[in-house]
């Protein structure tokens, strides 16, 4: 993979982050759920597409999708007999 900076899009803005999108909206398309959060990930040969959908817009609101996912696969790590910890390390944005 190459490293390219990280960037956030308020829409689609490539074929993955498209078909995303697309879940997303199959999500909705069902009936009761109002209440549903979910992250979508699809990656092909050279780079991923993430959505979050359901959480709101607002930077707590998008931290409680990444501790979701964390949260997830914590558990799913535990299931598997190994465990996963998070290590903050704080870092210039600006330096990169």
């Amino acid at each position: 993979m190459s490293e390219e900076p990280t960037r956030s899009y308020d829409e689609p803005h490539d074929r993955l982050t498209g078909l995303c999108a697309v879940m997303t909206e199959a999500l909705d398309a069902q009936p009761n759920t109002d209440d549903v959060r979910c992250v979508v990930f699809l990656s092909d040969d050279e780079r991923g597409g993430l959505v979050t959908h359901g959480y709101g817009e607002g930077e707590e609101e998008q931290l409680q999708a990444w501790l979701d996912v964390f949260s997830h696969l914590r558990a799913l790590m535990r299931a598997n007999g190994k465990d996963l910890a998070l290590v903050p390390v704080m870092q210039d944005p600006e330096s990169q």
